[in-house]
């Protein structure tokens, strides 16, 4: 049996059953069982939030910046439960032996990859996930698809043209709830990074162009944001201008997060005069 839907994965349904037994290979007996084999079917989509195409979403290579593989279907652990909960197999996918045979009953699989690894692709690994239920109804060779989504996020970190006039380095660091990992940005590149859906802590230290005596001193910040699964976020870090009065802001997505003042009635006291273009005056 072939799937109609098994777009990027790369395992296809003809290598996870090893010599591609059929039906007609097997020997049924009381016609009371049938064998099972799998693939696993993902879109490779996720929710964009600003970055948005058609359906608000873009593909996990656009989110990255970089070129991306999915990882290979063989490396995925599924989990095959019965009617009543109870465990038929655990395990690699590539170990499935589809030649099992199975009662007649309703059925339910799970699929996830994780090795627990954030940070920049690909040092820092995709999770995915996915379930779906279904019903082995005659003795017969069935072949079910698993969908999978990506189940952490992906933050990148961006810096518009205003904000470098006024800042010569940016070190952002992030670090999600429960993980040992802290995944450390860099001021002259714009790339997302795998990071597990949760709490995350994002702390910044900002230095001013060229700044002298007390305008020397860096900008520093700490924030925390919950990351959905599936969904690309971007922090971006600016300047704005609005009314005459310059403001440092940091948003993540459409929410504005902080929003500071410049000058010298701000929070931020910055002298305009030194952070044209980057910090250079002009003669």
């Amino acid at each position: 049996m072939k799937l109609n839907r098994l777009p990027i994965l790369a395992l296809a349904v003809a290598i996870l059953a090893g010599s591609g037994c059929s039906s007609d290979d097997y020997n049924y007996g009381d016609k009371g069982y049938a064998t099972l084999l799998f693939a696993l079917d993902t879109d490779n989509q996720l929710n964009a939030g600003v970055i948005v195409r058609a359906a608000g979403e873009t593909s996990i290579a656009d989110a990255l910046g970089v070129s991306y593989q999915n990882p290979s279907a063989a490396d995925f652990t599924i989990e095959l439960k019965d009617s009543d909960d109870e465990e038929v197999y655990k395990g690699a996918l590539s170990g499935w032996d589809v030649k099992t045979p199975l009662p007649l009953g309703t059925y339910s699989v799970t699929a996830t990859y994780d090795k627990d690894q954030v940070g920049f692709y690909p040092a820092g690994a995709p999770a995915f996930e996915g379930s779906t239920t279904f019903s082995v109804v005659e003795a017969k060779e069935y072949a079910v698809a698993i969908p999978v989504k990506l189940s952490n996020s992906i933050l990148k970190v961006a810096y518009t043209d205003m904000f470098r006039n006024y800042f010569k380095a940016a070190t952002v660091k992030a670090k999600s709830q429960g993980s040992s990992t802290e995944v450390t940005y860099d001021y002259n590149v714009t790339q997302g990074a795998f990071v597990t859906a949760s709490n995350v802590t994002i702390n910044y230290i900002l230095t001013p162009s060229q700044a002298q005596g007390a305008n020397a001193k860096d900008v520093t910040g700490s924030l925390t944001q919950s990351l959905d699964p599936r969904t690309c976020y971007t922090l971006t870090f600016d300047v704005e201008n609005v009314g005459g009065v310059k403001k440092f802001t940091i948003t993540l997505n459409e929410e504005n997060l902080v929003d500071v003042p410049l000058g010298e009635n701000g929070e931020i006291d910055l002298n305009d005069d030194q952070y044209k273009n980057n910090g250079e005056t002009n003669n």
